[in-house]
């Protein structure tokens, strides 16, 4: 899937939506129901919310923000992935895609024009789409959920994969996206943009990876950040699931 940059900017935030864990808003702990970042995806005639697994384990029920009003859900578990590598992804089926027409603000990405063709490349600029976990917090009071969407430049950087020093990674590398977040490579137009001090709340984010001619195509989601802390300059190592992985998982399902 590519999208032109002014008309993908408008439609991705109705394709990424924050998750809460259900039960956590039950007990009005709105602080600690923030669980992670989906990613809306319409696979034949189903909508599905794609993630990270170890954002919805261990969490039965879920709230998603972004829908009006936000979608209360409890989930099956999809965690027996009977394949191998045993990948960080799940999805919830949301149902019938016909079921949201209806919603003009709802936009997903459709599954059969993603390209399956992953790139070479040693390093090139993608797009990061995540809620912060620090930013989104559920307003019990106001029954609502915050859906604040932070946008980051990093870097895909093939040396990630090459030196990881996670096994599941470096036996699997055609399924992953190693990427580089470090303020110092900001272009000077975004400069101003935001400082990312912790990606706590972006696993399950989407990747767009930029083209040509200002296009962004769908690349993946972020599951992991490696370092704990940033370096002395800012920097952050990240590494993702590939459209082949995520692919692997849904004919696995359907």
């Amino acid at each position: 899937m590519n999208e032109k940059l002014d008309s993908y900017e408008s439609k991705l935030p109705n394709m990424c939506v924050p998750i809460y864990d259900g039960t956590a808003l039950e007990r009005d702990d709105g602080v600690n129901a923030f669980i992670g970042t989906g990613i809306l995806i319409g696979y034949g005639e189903r909508l599905l919310l794609v993630t990270a697994w170890h954002c919805l384990n261990n969490h039965p029920i879920i709230a998603v923000g972004g829908f009006n009003p936000p979608l209360l859900m409890s989930r099956r578990s999809y965690n027996e992935i009977t394949t191998k590598p045993s990948l960080d992804l799940d999805f919830i089926d949301l149902g019938r895609l016909s079921a949201f027409t209806s919603n003009n603000s709802l936009q997903y990405i459709r599954w059969s024009s993603v390209s399956l063709t992953t790139p070479y490349v040693r390093s090139s600029y993608c797009r990061l789409f995540g809620y912060s976990a620090a930013k989104n917090r559920a307003e019990i009071s106001k029954v609502s959920l915050n859906a604040n969407l932070t946008i980051v430049d990093v870097a895909e950087d093939i040396n990630v994969l090459k030196h990881t020093h996670f096994s599941e990674i470096a036996l699997q590398k055609k399924f992953y996206i190693g990427l580089r977040y470090d303020p110092r490579l900001l272009q000077p137009s975004i400069k101003k943009g935001p400082k990312i001090k912790a990606f706590n709340g972006f696993s399950g984010g989407p990747i767009w990876r930029r083209g040509e001619e200002e296009t962004f195509c769908f690349a993946g989601i972020m599951i992991e950040c490696h370092s704990t802390y940033p370096t002395s300059h800012g920097e952050y190592i990240l590494y993702g699931i590939n459209v082949l992985g995520i692919d692997l998982l849904l004919k696995e399902r359907f």
